[in-house]
């Protein structure tokens, strides 16, 4: 039934950072369908997704973490995310913003970290001539 459901129509759902969608959705409701016999509005008429926030691009923290699900394929949709979730270093700045650092502490961070870095970077290149050594016979 769900599975249907997501076929169905077309809602935008942000929660998990996945948006649903599929090639049919519900029409925009115009007013004589919204307008009652008497003139007054029918509240189970205006309920329809949005059709216009699907055109419109997502911005703030939802942007890179936004993945859409097409024709209810959410295995693959979670993988994308996963993936994008993993390449903008989410847990590392979840974790870095855990706690307040003084901005003293936080520069020594920087610090060591791109110290860590270039160390890496270095002993990376110094591996490499090893391994051309010992290819070459040293």
């Amino acid at each position: 039934m769900f599975s249907s459901y997501i076929q169905r129509i077309r809602p935008v759902n942000l929660i998990c950072g996945l948006r649903f969608q599929s090639k049919s959705a519900f029409p925009a409701p115009s007013l004589k369908n919204i307008t009652s016999s008497r003139g007054l509005i029918n509240k189970n008429d205006c309920f329809s997704p949005p059709t216009e926030s699907h055109n419109a691009p997502l911005t703030g923290v939802a942007a890179g973490r936004t993945v859409d699900v097409m024709d209810g394929n959410i295995g693959q949709a979670l993988k994308q995310l996963n993936n994008l979730v993993r390449s903008n270093n989410v847990a590392q700045e979840r974790r870095k913003q855990r706690f307040y650092l003084r901005p003293s502490k936080a520069k020594a961070e920087l610090r060591m970290e791109r110290n860590k870095r270039r160390f890496g970077k270095g002993f990376k290149r110094l591996l490499q001539i090893v391994n051309e050594a010992k290819r070459k016979g040293y």
